[in-house]
């Protein structure tokens, strides 16, 4: 349930997410119930409260949380933004203790998040600093003190007008009470290449590591990926994309070649979008026969976000699976997407579809200093380019890009098609998306004199 304000909304939800019929349960089965409040404090300012209940089930009777989140948010002109969370949770569960009898174990955390990202005219910048804190109080000894710091930054930079850049760099560390426990480090690289009107050549790299404490000795892990991809666009309704991926993993000395295709159509006019996707996963140490995986999804939507989506797949259980499974699947289905305090009609995603999406305004900057002020008014019909796809604002001066992939992508004011009346007054804009991130972007023009 959804009800909007006059700077904000409120919103009320329940989940229920059962279990598979089949061995292995996954654990984001469960009940979930959740409040927010969604309010602009001013044009700079914004607060967002939530509160979470949430009972697993995969040991339904024991295992229980409740989760109250605060988020304080700035933003200059959206140009720069700021956010602190503070959270506080309580979780309980039983376990089993040295002798084999119940242990009633209770833990209540406490995080600390600082963000911010900032938008330059050739890129962007982000970070992010965390403490995840808390208290495990066991049934049978001391209470621990759980520590868990997080640092990430990110940014993207436009080299040439068709040579993009972007990278991120990660790392998390835990302790228990005094004792190091786990240190996890990650760090990923995009270039990405207009080779022409019609293609696009992406290239990536990944790499991961992990050391865990285990009975005084370092247990090390890790993962290095370097990747290709390109698309390549016949015409607005009908493109492809590629891509051949090298996973390399140390500790085991094992490599593997994963390569994947996808063709998609989509026709605007019958709001109708087709995909036929293919996976080839060479053999492993662990597997010793190849993993070929196929899928097909139709999906038909209205104008109100609704969507009904039909999707066929031949997928495997998990990396090491040497039987493939098929399922079939039906869905009708819609749920609200929100970015930048605006709300936006979304579908609901089915087998591998993306999640993320980029959304934003044109507005009229009618001082000319490149900020949305108050009172400035939002327009229609103004040509907005992602990479290779073009839409134009709705009656309300929105935008709206959904299912996009992780990657970096140019965004902006079509100049070609923008009319003459107005001058472009924001450039274009690079964002790296990351899976399920979601984007709000604005853009000023001003009426040529």
């Amino acid at each position: 349930m959804l009800i909007t304000l006059e700077k904000g909304y409120f919103e009320l939800g329940f989940s229920y997410v059962p279990p598979p019929v089949t061995v292995g349960v996954r654990e984001d089965s469960g009940v979930n119930v959740w409040t927010t409040l969604d309010y602009e404090l001013s044009p700079d300012y914004g607060l967002s409260l939530t509160g979470e209940l949430y009972r697993p089930l995969w040991d339904l009777e024991y295992k229980t949380g409740q989760k109250v989140e605060t988020t304080v948010s700035y933003r200059d002109g959206r140009r720069l933004s700021l956010a602190v969370t503070g959270a506080l949770g309580h979780r309980f569960y039983i376990d089993k203790d040295t002798s084999g009898k119940d242990r009633y174990n209770d833990i209540i955390d406490l995080d600390l998040i600082f963000e911010h990202r900032s938008f330059t005219p050739g890129g962007s910048t982000r970070s992010k600093i965390g403490f995840l804190g808390g208290y495990l109080y066991p049934g049978d000894h001391h209470p621990y003190l759980l520590s868990n710091v997080i640092f990430d930054l990110g940014f993207t930079r436009n080299l040439t007008d068709d040579f993009l850049v972007g990278g991120n760099a990660s790392t998390s560390a835990f302790w228990l009470g005094t004792k190091f426990e786990e240190l996890k480090v990650r760090a990923d690289a995009r270039a990405r290449i207009t080779a022409s009107d019609n293609l696009i050549i992406t290239g990536t790299g990944l790499l991961e590591g992990e050391g865990e404490q285990e009975n005084d000795d370092l247990v090390e892990a890790g993962k290095i990926e370097l990747g290709i991809s390109a698309t390549y666009y016949f015409s607005r309704q009908f493109y492809t994309t590629g891509e051949l991926k090298c996973t390399r993993l140390p500790q085991t000395e094992d490599a593997f070649y994963t390569s994947k295709g996808t063709v998609f159509y989509n026709n605007p006019d019958l709001n109708l979008r087709l995909s036929l996707r293919g996976e080839y996963l060479t053999p492993t140490n662990f597997r010793e026969v190849p993993q070929i995986k196929a899928g097909i999804t139709a999906t038909k939507t209205f104008s109100s976000g609704l969507g009904i989506s039909l999707n066929a797949a031949r997928t495997y259980r998990s990396a090491t699976a040497v039987a493939p499974e098929y399922t079939v699947g039906f869905s009708i289905n819609q749920t609200i997407g929100f970015a930048g305090g605006n709300i936006f009609g979304q579908r609901y995603p089915s087998g591998t579809d993306h999640v993320s999406f980029i959304a934003g305004v044109v507005y009229l900057d009618e001082n000319g200093n490149g900020i949305r002020d108050k009172g400035e008014p939002l327009l229609s019909d103004i040509p907005i380019l992602l990479d290779r796809r073009r839409i134009r604002t709705d009656e309300e001066g929105g935008f709206f890009f959904e299912r996009i992939r992780p990657g970096l992508y140019e965004v902006g004011i079509d100049p070609a098609q923008l009319s003459g009346e107005y001058q472009i007054i924001t450039p274009k804009k690079v964002v790296q998306i990351r899976e399920n991130e979601n984007i709000f972007l604005e853009f000023g023009v001003t009426k040529s004199e």
